[in-house]
């Protein structure tokens, strides 16, 4: 055994000598510089080359994370984690979000190019940072990193929104206990524990329980929700205004988000944060004013149970199938699961079984510019460009704002359905005039 051990290591070793080409480090672009804390700040001329150069500055800080993210997104974690994920692979492949992402990134071209033009530059900063610097050693276990594009940042940007939807596992979940029978209540927590369990990212339970329990508040659900506050100029000493703001995402090696200080001269000047894999500033201070964003929990997600023997008469049309192929380590083999996934007018099959279709509809698979909402966030200079840019937005957020007049606002913002039946349980869709119900029309941004 110890010789095979000592066979299988310099095997390793041999393997990682051909595997990794030998690079020195290469000079970041002009205007990239770090601050005491590491922070990149980074100077360009145009909004482009900002890209260009924020997409080289995360590979170098984020490169593996950017990889996993998408790797989540696009259902492709068991083909390094193995059979254990592949369920969870399968699932959002049902979801479908690499087709989405590149639905909006075809409609960007048109509806906000210097977004697009944003994206392509972000990307080519990250695939020139690997091709002049090599990939880091942990790409001696990872499959090796494939060429980031443009949608592959939309993709980021679409887990973060269903992350952020609500409430379709709730719905499941008391779906669930019902049809377990007996104790209702019994079986509602334990699929409610079922529902707090669930995570899109890697995180760090133990501690942070062990730290809730050190708190006044315990472990109590208020200790788990974000919060934000504002102080009007009128308020405070210097007639400055000011806003704070404590987003409680799941606590994760490296972390979900990601500080940098952005300029280019003349039009924009921001410091903030942002989500890995995605290029825009979601919460910061750009000089004219100050934001901080928070999950507004609104309930943008139903659950459709659709009878298979009536789905073509509700639905309109019978379920479009779509061949995903998913793949998955066997030791040190991959082996293939082929999978049938089902698309409906109002969103995917998530689940069924001999009797039901079960579909999700989610705003979160909805078209949307939201990545145009956010550039216009940063580039605004005013209240009313504030407002604007929110219009633009999908997941539902609440906006905390303050601004260098010394004015603060709150906001709701996102897409949030008006609907006229039970949208806390799953419902049953066995007739065209419910399935009507389920063309949602939304909350005028000027009413949220």
């Amino acid at each position: 055994m110890h010789r095979l051990s000592a066979a299988v290591a310099f095997l390793g070793a041999i393997c990682a000598c051909l595997c990794f080409t030998s690079h020195a480090a290469v000079a970041a672009p002009e205007g990239i510089t770090h601050d005491e804390w590491g922070v990149p700040r980074i100077t360009a001329p145009d909004i482009p080359k900002l890209m260009y150069a924020l997409g080289w500055a995360t590979a170098q800080d984020r490169l593996v994370q950017l990889d996993l993210t998408r790797r989540k997104a696009a259902g492709r974690i068991a083909e390094f984690a193995g059979k254990d994920s592949l369920q969870d692979d399968i699932t959002m492949r049902k979801l479908g979000l690499a087709q989405i992402a590149r639905r909006d990134l075809e409609r960007l071209r048109t509806t906000g190019p210097e977004a697009y033009a944003a994206l392509v530059e972000y990307s080519r900063g990250i695939n020139d940072y690997i091709a002049q610097n090599g990939l880091p050693d942990e790409y001696f276990i990872l499959p090796h990193f494939e060429e980031w594009k443009p949608e592959d940042t939309l993709l980021a940007a679409a887990l973060m929104n269903l992350y952020l939807s609500g409430d379709s596992d709730e719905e499941f979940a008391r779906m669930n206990a019902r049809a377990r029978g007996g104790d209702f209540a019994r079986n509602q927590e334990l699929t409610d524990a079922a529902v707090a369990a669930r995570g899109w990212f890697p995180s760090i339970r133990e501690p942070m329980a062990k730290l809730a329990s050190a708190s006044p508040l315990g472990g109590s659900f208020a200790a788990q929700c974000s919060n934000a506050f504002a102080v009007s100029g009128k308020l405070t000493a210097d007639g400055k205004a000011v806003v704070c703001g404590d987003p409680h995402l799941d606590v994760t090696f490296p972390g979900i988000m990601y500080e940098i200080e952005l300029e280019v001269p003349g039009k924009l000047d921001i410091r903030g944060i942002t989500i890995p894999g995605t290029c825009l500033v979601t919460m910061g201070d750009n000089g004219y004013y100050a934001w901080c964003i928070t999950a507004l929990q609104a309930d943008n997600e139903d659950v459709l149970i659709v009878p298979k023997a009536s789905a073509v008469e509700v639905l309109g049309e019978a379920p479009k199938e779509r061949q995903e192929t998913v793949a998955y380590r066997d030791g040190f083999r991959t082996r293939d699961e082929n999978v049938t996934v089902l698309d409906t007018p109002y969103g995917p099959v998530v689940r069924e079984d001999d009797a039901n279709y079960y579909v999700l509809h989610s705003t979160a698979l909805y078209d949307n510019d939201q990545a145009l909402g956010f550039l216009n966030l940063d580039l605004g200079r005013s209240l009313a460009d504030f407002r604007a840019a929110l219009a633009q937005m999908l997941t539902p957020y609440n906006f905390a704002y303050a601004d260098a007049q010394g004015n603060i606002a709150y906001f709701a913002a996102g897409m949030v359905p008006l609907r006229s039946y039970d949208c806390n349980d799953a419902q049953v869709v066995d007739a065209p005039q419910k399935a009507a119900q389920y063309r949602w029309s939304f909350i005028a941004p000027e009413d949220m």
